[in-house]
């Protein structure tokens, strides 16, 4: 799994993405989690060893209401 977290999210108990202070995207699966163990599919079914994958933040902007966004990538 690649994700990002924040406290009080710990990596010796779960994967990112089940809980609600992390995103993950999930390398047996493919799939998106954010707050629970029900992912949602995303790009490819799966990645492993020799794959790149990648992930991001794009910040909000300084404006009221902007949202920011995170991504994964998967290059196989």
């Amino acid at each position: 799994s690649i994700g990002l977290a924040c406290p009080p999210f710990s990596l010796k108990t779960q994967f990112p993405g089940f809980d609600n202070f992390s995103f993950g995207y999930k390398s047996d699966d493919g799939n998106f989690y954010q707050g629970g163990l029900s992912g949602i599919p995303f790009g490819a079914s799966s990645y492993g060893a020799g794959d790149t994958v990648g992930c991001g933040i794009i910040y909000p902007s300084l404006d009221v209401g902007g949202k920011g966004k995170i991504f994964f990538n998967n290059l196989m």
